[in-house]
Formats: structure tokens, C-alpha cells, sequence
């Protein structure tokens, strides 16, 4: 049966090799991408065929075929049924037409077995000839030729130098380059370059390098630009495995290729990736089994369903035809990975192996070997390392449970995650034995579960001091919504807490921008630049770098990055932030530019700005403020939409500073909690929601929203939700650690945090709700007066107070209330 394969995948590459036309490579490339069943529809081939041309001619190379370039460029309304027809006419021996149904078209019958194995070989086959095509065009000698005003100045295959400094240019196309640049450097002498790659733009170096040789040596290097390096790394995704763990850095399995351009003035160039398209990389699949556990174990297979009696087919059945020989697949039942299975064989078309009338009988099946684990892994392990609700098609549900299904896809860094579980040496062996240019020992350092703790005790050994509460509330409020202001006693550590958080969790300094509010911000010019007056398409950025932080943290949305605004509120807070707030409302993007969001304007530093930019779900805002007479007061717009802290310092903090008043390093810091960053930002993203004692807390918001209603300060849907989202935060971190908060706890940080802070006004109007509030904060099991507890003549003991930080800000607000005929939650 082998041969036969073969056979049939060697018509095809010689039917391309007789006759080598651009348009019949595209035709059995579209073809093979919709190929199923042995069939396809002519319409989604057409419009598969033309989509890649355009695709192609957008990128500066079209296929410079007459015919194919007439149907594509003629009357786009008419263009699908022109390019069918041209399909149908044109010689393609072993793509054949449907006569019984005008619609499709098909492989020739004896076409029809093959395999997925097979159908990438051919694609890949297909995109080299594609790549040779162009190849052909501009000349293996003659460099120079133009493809649409672009100058191909060189071919390279990629090696280890690409991925650590950036490439030789070899010395027959220095004369070119220096022709196209209109200068020639010295030796030891270096240009600034821009390189543009898929639409992103990086700075490098055009460099003669200063050697002792006859000859001289021109390189292109980015050496301590590692945003371009990993860039590429990710582009050439298979040559950086292979290379970065093979001893002789050379590629055996592998050749992929950078073309350079010249892109039209001096010193700019552009890079077309030649990558091929098959994949070498093992590929990571999570199994579901109940009772066919037993009998998928004994026959060594796992086996889905073409369709159900009533027809319908299912995404998890249909994985099971992607697997291919050597792929790993983890095996879950009864709550835990009991094993892992190494595919033996691509998958297949089979009856069933099962003995069961609940499915249709035939199916794909893969053979597997399969190996028990010496110690399963219980789902509680790791579901909440790997949830992550923008993933589809996810094994792991939104409550840490299984979903429903049979085989799922499992991403690199999710197995990674996976096999950091294992308890045993023998199992995670075991399982390296079986990996093809995958190596569990170079698994970057392990993802580890978001310990408030152990950012406490570092924050301590810093010099600096801060309570367990603190740090618990302060972290629980940024997994609970992205913008958090803190406040209170100026000197109190508001800054210092969000500087130190910031330098402990990221890995980079760019993750992090600490920009000091000026007193003339009236707009968000300051914030987010404009665009330049004078010169089109230009665009003036701020002197500091948040726009390149919203730009970095879209790029990489596994990673947190923080914007920290200190004296937040030495203008109108309304004013200079006002996008922020409303694109945290809508979600909608910001408009930087009159341009297309994909239009980028140059700026003054160089990086190109695109004409709109998301607010990133990864993208953390921490705002201080400080309250004097050079200060603005938040409206309740900025607060229904932060999370508000109160700094205090009571005697014990002063007393323990006096005791020990060291100068705190925060440069001790640095990146030592990188390895929870992902962890904190999929605890963001989750949609925790408190259950432990949940009627009783909805009975206190009701209480509370009763009586703020009286004053109009209410609160809302959103208020409510991320109450009931802070109060889950803060159980599941407490609980993580055994330092459990009573409802009482939670509750009371709910309140300080969500609902005080939006008070604000005059006697009449809040001295009766301040009063209604306090009563709520006490439990009345004796009499107690009130209003001596407001003016603190009746000290209360602890037993008697539920909510004893709201009561004290509370007592508080009331005094300047009754001092000054005015109060509000911030404070001097």
C-alpha cells in the first residue's frame, strides 16, 4: 500500500515538474488546502486561488503570469467564475472534473488515499517550487533585478548567526549595497538601518567591521536588540528549536531562508521569510476516555467517530485526523492524567475498534504505544496554570473542570506546564526519551502559582514595610480589574508599593513605564502624543514611552505590563485620561491618528504608530494620588471604574520603621517574581466569582446599597460584579497560602475599596448616611450609641465591630464632616 502512495504523490510532482506554471502550483496548493473527501467545491477553490495571488500582490509579488494576472486584475464581481473556468480548461492532469455535479471538482480516483503525511509533502514540495519561481524572476546572478521597485540584494539560509547578531553580507554585494545606499563606509564605520519584517519595523546596524584582513566584512547586526531577535526566533519558530539544541549549529532537517530587499531609500531594507511548510515539530494532544479507556488501551489505538447517527460530526472527533506519527497524547480519566501514548502512525481512516452501539462505525484511528504514569496527575494540579478563557477548543473549562469532548490540542507551553506537574523523575524521563526536537530540560523556568507571601517577605527584605493585608488586597485588586488608585497619607509608600510590585514580577524593563503626572496636562497630548502639523503622516510622541508599552504589551499578551501614573491627580484626571476611561468602558480602541488602524505614521524616535491602539487586557494602570491644595478630586466616573487603597501608617509602622529606618533597595527586586507573571495574568483574565459564603455577602451589598441609595451614591451592575470578583480573588489567594480571610475580612475591604470612595458632599446631605453606614459596621448585641461612636467617646471593643477598617474611615470622614460642613473618601 506504501508504494502505491508514493506513487500517487510522485504523479503529482512530475505533472508540476513537466509543466512549470505559477498558476498550476497555486491550483494544487489551494486544492490540497481544501482537500476532503476527495472533493472540492469549485467556488472555494477559485476564491482559495485568487486570495493567494492577492495575497501575494499586496506583499510587492504577484505572480507575474499574463493569463492569471488578466482574471485576478479584471471585474472582481466576475472574477471567481473566470478563474473556475480557466481551472477547468487549463491542463491539470490529476485534478479532474465532476461531470455529475458542476460544482465540485476531484483528484483522479487512484489520488484519492492520501494521507495527511502525504498532502504536506506535497505542499511543501509546492512552496519550494513557488519560492524557485521567484527565485527565477530576479536571477541567481543577475541580484539586481526589480521585483515592483524592491532590489533583491541576497539569499540567506538561516543559521545560528541570525538568532545571536544578525548576518555577514557576503563581499560580492557590497558594491551593490553602497550603489543603493550612495555612500561607502570605512571600516570600523556604522549606519542605522531599518528592517522591516511582516509589517513590523526594527532598528539595527549597517556595520564595516574593523578587521585585519585583505578583504573587508559588511554586516547587518541587531546584537542587543533582542525585540528583533525573538521576533525572529518565533518567525523561524523551527530552525531556532533545531539550531538552539544541536551541537554543530547546522540545520540537517531543516532549510529555511530570508530574502533582502532593498525598500526604495538608503538604509531601509526589508526581509521576506522563506519558511517551509511542513512542520516538524511533535505536536501535544489531551484525550478524554471513560469506558473505552480499557478497550483504546488493549487494541492500542484511540479511535473518534466520522459522525453520529444523526450525521453530525464534532471538532474533537475530527482532531483525531490531524495526529500524525510520533505526536504525543496525554490520557485523562476519573480526574487525572493516568498516562501518555506516542502515535505510531498517522491517523487513518477505520472501522471501530470499540465494542459499543453508541456511534456511527467507521472513524479516524491512530495506533499508539502507551505508557502508564508511575503517579497520575490530578486535574487541581495544574487546570489553573493552563485555563485561559482566549483559548478555543480548550481542554480545561472556565471552573477547572473538563470539558466536554474527546481530543484536544494542546500548545507547547501548556504540555510544558503539564509535565512541571509530574511528581516523578521516572515519568518526566520517560517522556524526554520520546520527544523529537523537544527538550523538557530547556523549559524556561517553572511557571509558579502567584504567592502574595512571597512578595511580602521580599518587599520586607527590601527595607521597605508593608502589611500581609496590603499585599493581598493590593494584588487581588489588579487581578480583579486592571486600574487601581492608591491613596491617602503623603510619605505613606503609595509609589514605593507600585514601584516595587512592578520591578518584582516583570522580567524586562520595558514592561513598565513610571510617568509623574505634570500639573499642565489638559489633554491627552501628554499621555499619547498628536499628530505633527507641519508634515503629513507624522506623528509627535510623548518624551516618555507608553505608547511603545501599549504596543509591546498587544505584542505579547502573556506577559504583564504596568503604566504607573504618580500624583495622578495634579490635573484633571478627567481631562488628560479621559481615552483610557472610555476605552476601558467600550472596549472600542484609541484613535491616535486620522490613518487606518493599520496605517502607520512615523514618529520622531523612529517606531511607526498605527492609527488606533487597544487598551491590552495585560496592560496593569496603577495611579497615587495625594490629596493637598495643588490637587484635583476624582469624579465618581474615575472611581466606579478603579479599585481604590487607602494608605494609612498607624504607630506600630512608625515604631518598626524607627527601629530599623534602613533606605529600601528596590533594585533588589528585580524579576524575583518573573515566574508567577503569567500566572497573575491568567488570574486577571479569570472570571473568579466568590462562592464560599455568598448569600451572606449579597445580604451586606444589599444592606449598604440600601442606604448609599439615599444619598444618590448607589452603585451599579459593574459594582456589584467586581465586588463579588474582588471577594473571590482575595479567598482563593488566601486560601492558596492558609492565611484564609473571614466574610468579615472580605467584606470589609469590598467596602473601603468599592463603596466609600464614592462619597463625597456636603453635612446635610451625608451626615444622616454616614451614621446609617457606621450602624451597619457594628453588631448591635448590646445598645450602642451611635453617635458616640462617630465622635469616638465610646470606644468600642473589637468583638462589637464587623467592619472595623470602614468604620474607622468611616469615624473619620464624619469628624471633617462636622469640622468643615464637607467630607469625601480622599484625604490629606
Amino acid at each position: 500500500m506504501e508504494e502505491v502512495i508514493i506513487g500517487t504523490v510522485q504523479k503529482i510532482k512530475n505533472d508540476l515538474q513537466r509543466y512549470q506554471k505559477t498558476y498550476k502550483f497555486v491550483v494544487y496548493k489551494s486544492f490540497l488546502d481544501l482537500f476532503q473527501d476527495g472533493k472540492v467545491s469549485k467556488k472555494k477553490l477559485a476564491k482559495k486561488f485568487s486570495d493567494f495571488y492577492l495575497k501575494l500582490k499586496k506583499n510587492n509579488l504577484a505572480i507575474e503570469d499574463g493569463q492569471v494576472k488578466n482574471i485576478i486584475d479584471s471585474d472582481q464581481n466576475r472574477y471567481v467564475e473566470k478563474i473556475v473556468y480557466f481551472i477547468d480548461n487549463m491542463p491539470l492532469e490529476h485534478i479532474k472534473y465532476l461531470k455529475t455535479r458542476n460544482n465540485y471538482i476531484r483528484l483522479d480516483d487512484d489520488l484519492e488515499e492520501l494521507s495527511q503525511k502525504n498532502i504536506i509533502e506535497l505542499k511543501g514540495f509546492i512552496n519550494r517550487k513557488i519560492i524557485e519561481y521567484y527565485l527565477d524572476k530576479v536571477g541567481e546572478k543577475g541580484i539586481t533585478k526589480i521585483i515592483n521597485n524592491n532590489v533583491l540584494i541576497l539569499r540567506k539560509k538561516i543559521d545560528q548567526s541570525i538568532f545571536k547578531y544578525g548576518w555577514t553580507i557576503p563581499i560580492e554585494r557590497h558594491e551593490l549595497i553602497y550603489s543603493l545606499n550612495g555612500e561607502t563606509l570605512s571600516r570600523g564605520d556604522s549606519k542605522e538601518i531599518t528592517v522591516s519584517i511582516k509589517g513590523e519595523y526594527f532598528k539595527s546596524k549597517l556595520r564595516s567591521v574593523n578587521r585585519k584582513t585583505k578583504s573587508d566584512t559588511l554586516q547587518i547586526r541587531y546584537d542587543s536588540n533582542d525585540k528583533f531577535k525573538n521576533y525572529l526566533k518565533n518567525i523561524f519558530q523551527n530552525s531556532w528549536e533545531i539550531l538552539s539544541k544541536s551541537k554543530n549549529k547546522k540545520l540537517n532537517k531543516i532549510s529555511e531562508y530570508i530574502l533582502l530587499l532593498y525598500n526604495g531609500e538608503p538604509y531601509s531594507y526589508r526581509i521576506i521569510p522563506l519558511i517551509k511548510e511542513e512542520s516538524l515539530r511533535q505536536k501535544f494532544w489531551w484525550v478524554n476516555q471513560g469506558k473505552t479507556y480499557k478497550q483504546g488501551i488493549d487494541n492500542e489505538c484511540i479511535w473518534a467517530p466520522l459522525k453520529n447517527k444523526n450525521g453530525k460530526t464534532f471538532f474533537h472527533w475530527g482532531n483525531v485526523s490531524k495526529v500524525k506519527a510520533d505526536d504525543i497524547i496525554l490520557h485523562y480519566r476519573n480526574g487525572k492524567i493516568s498516562g501518555f501514548s506516542i502515535a505510531k502512525s498517522d491517523a487513518y481512516k477505520a472501522k471501530k475498534p470499540f465494542e459499543t452501539d453508541k456511534w456511527e462505525k467507521e472513524g479516524w484511528k491512530v495506533d499508539i504505544n502507551y505508557n502508564s504514569l508511575d503517579y497520575p496527575i490530578s486535574l487541581e494540579r495544574f487546570a489553573n496554570e493552563i485555563y485561559d478563557k482566549n483559548k478555543k477548543y480548550f481542554p480545561i473549562a472556565s471552573d477547572y473542570s473538563v470539558n466536554q469532548g474527546y481530543l484536544f490540542k494542546l500548545n507547547p507551553e501548556d504540555f510544558k506546564t503539564i509535565v512541571n506537574n509530574l511528581e516523578s523523575s521516572r515519568d518526566r524521563d520517560t517522556l524526554s526519551e520520546n520527544l523529537n526536537n523537544f527538550d523538557i530540560s530547556t523549559i524556561a523556568e517553572k511557571e509558579q502559582n502567584l504567592d502574595y507571601l512571597e512578595l511580602h517577605g521580599d518587599i520586607i527584605e527590601s527595607g521597605l514595610y508593608f502589611s500581609k493585608e496590603m499585599i493581598c488586597r493590593f494584588i487581588a485588586s489588579l487581578c480583579t480589574k486592571n486600574f487601581l488608585i492608591l491613596t491617602g497619607l503623603s510619605g505613606s509608600g503609595k509609589t514605593k508599593l507600585a514601584q516595587a510590585f512592578v520591578k518584582w514580577i516583570s522580567s524586562k524593563r520595558n514592561q513598565y513605564s513610571i510617568v509623574t503626572v505634570g500639573s499642565d496636562w489638559t489633554n491627552r497630548e501628554p499621555l499619547l502624543g498628536y499628530p505633527n502639523a507641519i508634515e503629513e503622516n507624522k506623528y509627535v510622541k510623548p518624551h516618555h514611552d507608553i505608547v511603545d508599552l501599549l504596543v509591546e504589551a498587544s505584542e505579547n499578551p502573556g506577559s504583564p505590563y504596568f503604566l504607573v501614573l504618580d500624583e495622578m491627580n495634579l490635573s484633571h484626571v478627567e481631562r488628560y485620561f479621559a481615552d483610557f476611561l472610555s476605552a476601558m468602558e467600550s472596549n472600542e480602541p484609541i484613535q491616535l491618528h486620522e490613518g487606518d488602524a493599520d496605517d502607520k505614521w512615523e514618529a520622531d524616535t523612529g517606531m511607526e504608530v498605527p492609527g488606533e491602539i487597544d487598551i491590552p487586557e495585560n496592560l496593569f494602570i496603577i495611579g497615587t494620588v495625594n490629596i493637598d491644595e495643588t490637587t484635583y478630586m476624582f469624579s465618581p466616573k474615575v472611581l466606579d471604574r478603579a479599585n481604590v487603597i487607602e494608605f494609612r501608617v498607624n504607630e506600630d509602622d512608625i515604631n518598626g520603621f524607627l527601629d530599623n529606618p534602613v533606605k529600601p533597595d528596590l533594585n533588589f527586586l528585580e524579576g524575583k517574581g518573573k515566574s508567577m507573571a503569567k500566572n497573575f495574568v491568567k488570574k486577571a483574565r479569570m472570571a473568579i466569582h466568590y462562592s464560599d459564603e455568598e448569600a451572606r455577602l449579597k445580604n451586606i451589598l444589599i444592606e449598604f446599597f440600601n442606604n448609599l441609595q439615599e444619598v444618590g451614591a448607589e452603585f451599579g451592575y459593574r459594582t456589584a460584579s467586581e465586588i463579588m470578583s474582588l471577594a473571590g480573588n482575595i479567598s482563593k489567594l488566601t486560601k492558596e497560602d492558609d492565611e484564609v480571610w473571614s466574610i468579615g475580612e472580605i467584606a470589609d475591604a469590598a467596602i473601603m475599596q468599592k463603596l466609600l470612595p464614592k462619597l463625597h458632599g456636603s453635612r446635610k446631605k451625608l451626615g444622616p448616611v454616614l451614621e446609617n453606614l457606621a450602624e451597619l459596621c457594628i453588631d448591635h448585641e448590646n445598645e450602642i450609641n451611635i453617635q458616640k461612636v462617630l465622635t469616638q467617646e465610646n470606644k468600642l471593643e473589637a468583638d462589637y465591630v464587623k467592619y472595623p477598617n470602614s468604620l474607622e474611615k468611616i469615624i473619620r470622614m464624619h469628624k471633617r464632616l462636622m469640622q468643615n460642613g464637607f467630607t469625601s473618601f480622599t484625604e490629606a
